[in-house]
Parts: C-alpha cells; structure tokens; sequence
C-alpha cells in the first residue's frame, strides 16, 4: 500500500477533530476571557479574534505532533487520556509564548489557566465520546516493559481483539507474555493509527 495514501485517509478521518478542536480553543478562551471578567477588557483590545486564529492554529499544530489526530480513540485507555493531559499541556504552554511574540503582550494569565482546563475538558470529551458510542469497554493501567523479558510481539488485527490483547500484554497477564511492538491489519484505515 502507498503510505501516501495512508496518511491521506489519516488526514481526511482527522478533519472532524481538528475542525472541533479549533472551536474548542475559540470557546475556551471566550469562556475563560468571560468566567474571569475580562471579556470586554480584552474585546477591546481589538486583536482578540487574530489572538485566538494563532493559538487554535498553533494547537492543531501541537495536537497532530502529539498523536492526537491519528489514536484509534474506539480502543483509548488511560494512556491516551495522559496523552491529551500532556500535549494540550504543551499547546497551552507553546501558544501562550508564540501569541506573545507575535502581538507583543499576552492575555491575562488567568484566562489562560481556565481557558486550559476548559480545552482540556472539551478535547478530551470529544476523544472519548468515540470510544463510548464505540461501546467498547474496559480501562486498565499499562505498564509493561521489554525489561521484564517478555518476548516482543506483532499483533495481527487492529481491531476489538487486537486491542485487547494488547491490553492483556501491557497487563502483565500470565496467559498473554509478549511486548506489543506493532499491529498489523488489512483494513487500510488503521494504517498508520495508533492503539494503547
């Protein structure tokens, strides 16, 4: 298969997210710029809207760096939701410093502060409401490493059971010993996601 292609289905099956995250950020900042009373402090400011086409640009940006855009999210577990925690920690930090240099002052730091957690809710909801219309159950805490002798193992199938013996793997479970390394799978829109 063209990985070209793969990564052009990727693209096209992250469009959704991308267009909702760049709302999200839009909504963020306008929640936490009005929850901390300076909304129209900073409406007057007269660059807000360029403010956040920079920010929500340079958070889709760190999202698609930080594998955001191309998790299988029907299979996410607690390491997918750490990784949201981190990358829009990082984004907030990243378009904080940027939007700075750009404009030449910053938004007050408490409406960054809040406009974080509300973009981390509003990320992180959208992620995993496809894994709960997904209708796949199960959370585990992962912690497997190739130290433990384990031998390193290809998965075949990127789906539901794929994705549980991943989880049984990363698991410690006696019954399944082995280092999850790579899935493989025939249908071509798992090329190039990612599982756990």
């Amino acid at each position: 298969m063209n990985n070209g292609t793969g990564k052009a289905r990727i693209i096209i099956k992250a469009i959704p997210l991308i267009i909702l995250d760049i709302a999200a950020t839009g909504i963020a900042f306008i929640t936490a710029a009005y929850g901390t009373g300076v909304l129209g402090e900073i409406l007057n400011v007269g660059q807000f809207a360029q403010i956040i086409s920079v920010i929500a640009l340079i958070n889709v940006v760190v999202f698609a760096i930080g594998h955001l855009y191309n998790s299988l999210w029907e299979y996410a577990s607690v390491d997918e939701l750490v990784r949201v925690v981190g990358v829009v920690t990082v984004a907030s930090v990243v378009s904080d410093i940027i939007s700075t240099l750009i404009f030449g002052h910053r938004l007050p730091f408490r409406v960054y502060g809040v406009a974080w957690l509300v973009l981390l809710m509003l990320c992180g909801a959208s992620r995993f409401a496809i894994r709960m219309y997904s209708g796949r159950k199960g959370w585990s805490i992962m912690g497997v490493t190739e130290g433990n002798g384990a031998p390193r193992s290809l998965i075949v199938g990127a789906g539901e059971t794929g994705s549980l013996t991943v989880q049984r793997m990363l698991a410690n479970n006696p019954d399944m010993p082995g280092v999850p390394v790579a899935l493989v799978d025939d249908d071509l829109s798992k090329v190039g996601r990612r599982i756990h």
